[in-house]
């Protein structure tokens, strides 16, 4: 088996991933174009004969069919990955409910509802900072769970694919004074 010591960024693509004869033991930043899948191999015991899952720093998954439960299963044995980029984010009530707090940033393209920011943030619950996309009507709900919960580390937030007319509906708020923020080009950023 090849090692290649001095890759630090790997980047899978492709539906099929064949036996992989090269080892990557220095990756801390996975990004997976496709969900792929062994015929007889979970994808996490391909990504583990790859590269030590123990070390990743950062994930980045594009692709938008991936399952979120993978992405929970990698997390289980990633106890450094500290940022989450994804394409997709669809989260899923579950009895088998656990929190991944190594978690520090999220950024999803997602349009999220106020119900999966709150799935978000038990899941993520030390996130100093996340983006997602909301529709207008969104807002405010999403603004005032914020304010409203004490025992989350968020700081920064950026709600993205909001029209310019929120700016109006911020003035609006009567809230808004506690958080400083910043609208550019549809994204909304808040800080407090």
């Amino acid at each position: 088996m090849t090692q290649f010591k001095s890759v630090r960024q790997l980047k899978i693509r492709g539906t099929q991933v064949t036996h992989c004869f090269s080892y990557f033991p220095n990756v801390i930043h996975l990004k997976l174009e496709n969900y792929f899948q062994l015929q007889n191999q979970s994808i996490i015991d391909t990504l583990q004969q790859v590269l030590p899952l123990n070390q990743l720093k950062t994930i980045s998954i594009t692709d938008v069919n991936f399952p979120f439960y993978e992405l929970l299963n990698i997390l289980r044995l990633t106890p450094n990955i500290h940022s989450i980029e994804l394409k997709r984010l669809i989260l899923f009530p579950s009895s088998t409910f656990q929190s991944f707090v190594q978690v520090k940033s999220l950024t999803s393209d997602q349009i999220c509802t106020l119900d999966i920011f709150k799935l978000i943030l038990q899941t993520f619950p030390n996130l100093n900072f996340i983006k997602i996309g909301i529709h207008l009507q969104e807002l405010k709900a999403i603004l005032d769970h914020i304010l409203a919960q004490t025992d989350h580390q968020l700081r920064s937030v950026c709600l993205s694919d909001l029209p310019k007319r929120c700016t109006k509906e911020l003035k609006d708020y009567p809230m808004i004074k506690r958080f400083l923020f910043k609208l550019i080009n549809r994204q909304l950023y808040l800080w407090w």
